[in-house]
């Protein structure tokens, strides 16, 4: 048969027709073949191996190392549709590479000192050698896997991890998974194996550990390793015990706590306009105004990389007095981050703070200035105003190390501007005049502190120095050439001034008063109370006591002694205000002070009940002392708050004193008016104990002095009911009697038995 004509499928149906009719065979329609789709790749298939399907590049190319040759193709010169493959395989040559990495990081981790006991490097290694395992495609049992190599034992090593160790995640033998994980536990290894070179650095060991494996690659006779005991994890020290770290962790605790510019300078200018300032003036007001603008000036990060810490110890001082100044309102205002209940603390909280950034400053080993000036902002804060003994003892610390530290740097013999050090941080950006002043003020405060508090308790820290004082006719106050002299009465306007302007009057309150004034009297009790301790050493009489009854020996030794009080209270304004006529508790305090010692020299002769001539000096001297105090201390009863602890017993040893007199001219049967007007003076005292004082920081000592001078006045009372009953007095009616009497009446006498030890200790200290 004839082969048939092709037809045009474009024609239309006339055509077929046609050929229907002429009796042609229909025509054979071509098959359509499915295509297949292909099972392997190009290099599989040549090879005849089994390979993933659908995958570009297949697991067989990759294990061959030739990832870029896999293809796949349907027919020829066709391309099958295929997923490619994610990019996180692995070469089978990069996974020998990492096998060899693995067996010297292993080698290395497990040849350090107590290297095969750290339970975290197991883990690594055991985690790691099952990822290259997985991704290598090798059987997972123990005889073939790197896990098992590592540790020939029916256990891998990540199976010795404690519970309280955190084992690093294995991938699961799937294709492809294992990338991230792998490189995450390649790093957590690197990492244990720098940690351990550390640990090596720190210990010394005579003898080389051998290391558990072959320098070549690791073979199934490679020594086994011991299972590794349970260990806990690694810690490290606490920032604040760690010297490395400490310092930079107080410091991030200090900032933390200052405040932001608005409080900051709100509180700083609190301080310089309160009382605590205006009575002991310590900083010099326009330099710190100008350092604290400077310092709210910078960034922040600048501001801690380049701010002395002994700056921040003095502004965290000036801090603690301006929220002692404020009003609660306001302090909780200033510190909006901090719960109320906590702002009352923070005083405290601050004070720590500053002694923290002067260890920071290293001023325990490093003598600098600032750590002078916080070493005196701390002794009001602790010894004036503190609520403890123990805080007061702590304050006198504070005084020696700042003492020892001026001492260092030659601070008493600072006799020109050419002679300060301009080199210390706190007088580099001043003029040598200007410094000079600043210094002559902070060493006399110094010698202020260590004639009237180290008598009693630590000794005088100055005496040491000889001819640091010495008497020229009429003048019984100098220093001698050599020694720093006493600050000039200037402002601290003053002297800024170049050249310094003509000095103030003596009795016109500065910025210098205090330290002029209350050097001078260190220096006169210096020499007396040494004198005194001098002669009980040698075995000589004691001044004072109930056996001396040497009238010229006491006029050549305590009329000297007052005489010398009288020139230092001389030097005092008067009255006791500062120019915004506020009392200035300081130089009230300086001021009882004197005339406290003054007091404690006359009241054991007056006591006695003798007469004579120095009786009657002793007499006229303690009572003017006794009401020089309370006129005085009755000035402070504007700010009650400002009156140290330690004065409440000045005042009540004067009205004891006032109550002797009273009693005397009961037995003398004076008038009337005479005893009213004696009567009127020991209650004056009274009021100042009966004042209500809501900052009073020790309220019992308060109460005990008031129910004293009140039993005091009752007894007074009964006495002179039985004078002018012409009852006669017994023996315990006698002075001494009736002291020890009222003391036995109170339910708590004051001291260590009874009140009359106020009148016959003979110690010559001021304490609280």
């Amino acid at each position: 048969m004839s082969r048939a004509a092709s037809v045009d499928p474009s024609q239309g149906s006339e055509n077929e027709d046609d050929q229907l009719s002429l009796g042609a065979q229909p025509a054979k329609r071509r098959r359509v073949v499915n295509q297949r789709r292909a099972l392997s790749c190009t290099e599989c298939k040549r090879r005849k191996t089994r390979c993933t399907s659908g995958v570009v590049p297949c697991e067989a190319c990759i294990k061959r190392g030739k990832p870029d040759q896999c293809k796949w193709e349907n027919g020829p010169g066709e391309v099958a549709a295929v997923s490619k493959a994610p990019d996180t395989y692995a070469l089978a040559s990069d996974l020998q590479q990492l096998k060899s990495q693995l067996v010297e990081l292993a080698t290395y981790v497990f040849s350090l000192p107590g290297g095969p006991a750290n339970a975290s490097a197991s883990a690594a290694l055991g985690s790691l050698a099952n990822i290259l395992s997985s991704s290598a495609g090798e059987s997972a049992t123990p005889s073939t896997s790197l896990a098992s190599l590592l540790n020939p034992t029916s256990h891998q090593l990540n199976k010795i991890i404690t519970p309280t160790s955190q084992p690093l995640p294995t991938p699961s033998s799937s294709s492809g998974g294992g990338g991230p994980n792998m490189e995450s536990a390649v790093t957590s290894l690197e990492h244990l194996a720098n940690s351990g070179h550390n640990n090596n650095n720190a210990t010394t060991s005579s003898q080389p550990t051998a290391s558990p494996f072959p320098s070549s690659s690791l073979s199934h006779n490679s020594p086994s390793l011991p299972i590794l005991p349970p260990v806990h994890p690694a810690k490290s020290l606490p920032p604040l015990l760690d010297l490395n770290a400490r310092p930079q962790a107080i410091m991030d605790m200090i900032f933390s706590l200052i405040p932001d510019a608005t409080a900051g300078k709100r509180l700083a200018a609190l301080y310089f306009q309160c009382e605590y300032h205006l009575g002991w003036h310590i900083l010099h007001g326009p330099t710190f105004g100008k350092e604290l603008r400077e310092f709210y000036d910078l960034d922040p990060a600048t501001r801690r990389a380049q701010t002395d810490p002994a700056w921040i110890a003095v502004f965290l001082m000036v801090l603690v007095f301006g929220l002692q100044s404020a009003s609660p309102i306001e302090a909780c205002a200033l510190f909006p981050h901090l719960d109320r209940s906590e702002v009352p603390r923070l005083p405290s909280a601050l004070y720590q703070a500053s002694r923290m950034a002067l260890e920071v400053a290293r001023a325990d080993s490093v003598p600098q200035v600032r750590a002078i000036i916080s070493g005196l902002l701390y002794f009001p804060f602790l010894y004036h105003f503190g609520f403890s003994a123990e805080e007061g003892t702590r304050a006198i610390t504070h005084l020696n190390c700042a003492i020892y530290c001026a001492l260092s740097l030659s601070l008493h013999r600072v006799t020109s501007p050419s002679k300060v050090p301009m080199s210390d941080p706190a007088f580099s950006s001043l003029s040598p005049p200007l410094a000079f002043e600043l210094v002559k003020r902070l060493w006399h405060h110094l010698s202020f502190l260590d004639g009237t508090t180290g008598s009693s308790l630590t000794g005088f820290r100055l005496c040491a120095l000889p001819g640091l004082m010495k008497k020229r006719v009429g003048n019984y106050i100098t220093i001698a050439d050599h020694f720093t002299p006493f600050p000039g009465n200037y402002t601290d306007e003053d002297i800024m001034m170049d050249p310094l302007p003509k000095e103030r009057e003596v009795v016109e309150v500065t910025a210098a008063t205090v330290a002029r004034v209350g050097s001078m009297f260190a220096f006169v009790t210096r020499k007396f109370v040494g004198s005194v301790a001098g002669r009980r050493d040698a075995g000589e009489k004691r001044l004072f006591s109930d056996e001396t009854r040497d009238d010229d020996f006491l006029d050549d030794e305590v009329k000297e002694y007052h005489g010398a009080l009288q020139q230092v209270l001389d030097y005092l304004p008067s009255p006791l205000l500062d120019p915004t006529d506020v009392p200035n508790w300081m130089i009230c305090c300086l001021y009882s002070s004197i005339q406290n010692r003054i007091l404690r020299m006359y009241r054991p002769i007056f006591a006695r009940e003798t007469s004579g001539p120095a009786y009657e000096r002793a007499r006229e001297a303690s009572l003017a002392s006794a009401r020089c105090i309370i006129s005085k201390q009755r000035l402070c009863m504007a700010c009650p708050h400002l009156r140290p602890g330690f004065v409440k017993r000045w005042i009540l040893g004067s009205a004891l004193v006032l109550s002797v007199d009273l009693i005397k001219a009961i037995d003398n049967f004076e008038q009337v008016t005479v005893l009213n007007a004696k009567r009127t003076e020991i209650q004056q005292a009274l009021e100042i104990f009966e004042q209500h004082n809501p900052f009073d920081r020790s309220p019992a000592v308060t109460q005990q002095c008031a129910k004293t001078i009140e039993a005091v006045l009752i007894a007074c009372q009964k006495r002179l009911e039985m004078r002018l009953d012409g009852k006669p007095l017994g023996e315990s009616e006698a002075l001494r009697g009736f002291f020890e009497t009222v003391g036995n009446g109170l339910r708590e006498p004051v001291g260590k038995s009874s009140v009359a030890l106020l009148f016959y200790n003979s110690i010559d200290i001021d304490q609280r």
